[in-house]
């Protein structure tokens, strides 16, 4: 208003009214590509944010564990995200394997469907070859388990043309969200277990499936979308999510080396 009543009493000539005008819109147009920058800015930084907070507990420090939700590729730059508990996964492992995972020792992100796609076609593609893996998963509601497999996925392909289980006794399946818990194959225990309890891995290009035996652990389908987890005689385990039947946010395999 104030600049309006002081060009009210100014004659300009046609020139410079002109002029003055052209560097005005100017001035306009860069204020609002700062503004649009800003918001954008803000909009990342309030993005990035929330990706942290799914993952923050307070019996867990995350940000003394940073490296523990990335892990290098030999053809990409691909960074797990659904993976922040490596030590708790790694004291798993030397559990069942009476092994100690060293220093040298670390998880290579072989597959995503945040880079990958959504089909298990893709997932089987590049996790073959590579022995053992770690299936992580994310469902819609921010719970996250998984499974450490102890054959190589390419088994599949050397049996029948009809779905065959696979792997070894040292499979296991877990919880990390939100709560931590491990299932162990029950024969470590047991010696008396039905035949139905060594189901350990199967799959083909419609389904993957780990444990067996009146229900499946986990079992995803072509998509990794509408997925389900059950009680199994195999690992005589709790389902692993809230709802039998879940959908996944994020599915990531691991390569141990």
């Amino acid at each position: 208003m104030v600049m309006c009543k002081l060009f009210a009493t100014i004659v300009f000539q046609q020139k410079d009214y002109e002029s003055l005008m052209m560097k005005t819109e100017r001035n306009k147009v860069q204020a609002v590509k700062q503004m649009k920058e800003s918001a954008r800015v803000k909009r990342n930084a309030e993005e990035q944010q929330i990706e942290t907070d799914d993952f923050v507990e307070d019996s867990y420090d995350y940000d003394n564990h940073a490296d523990y939700i990335s892990s290098e590729e030999s053809d990409s730059d691909c960074k797990g995200t659904v993976y922040p508990e490596r030590d708790t996964v790694n004291i798993y492992v030397e559990e069942s394997l009476n092994v100690i995972q060293g220093d040298g020792d670390k998880e290579q992100l072989l597959y995503t469907t945040e880079e990958h796609g959504t089909s298990l076609v893709n997932l089987y593609q590049r996790v073959e070859n590579h022995q053992p893996t770690v299936i992580v998963i994310k469902t819609t509601i921010d719970e996250i388990f998984g499974a450490f497999c102890s054959a190589d996925w390419s088994v599949r392909r050397q049996k029948s043309s009809l779905l065959s289980y696979f792997g070894t006794g040292e499979t296991f399946i877990f919880t990390l969200y939100p709560i931590k818990q491990k299932y162990e194959w029950v024969g470590l225990k047991d010696e008396n277990i039905p035949n139905t309890a060594n189901m350990f891995q199967a799959g083909d290009n419609s389904i993957l499936t780990i444990g067996g035996g009146h229900g499946e652990a986990i079992f995803l389908d072509e998509n990794l979308l509408h997925c389900r987890s059950e009680k199994c005689d195999t690992f005589n385990n709790e389902p692993l999510s809230q709802s039998e039947d879940f959908k996944c946010k994020v599915v990531e395999v691991y390569g141990l080396s």
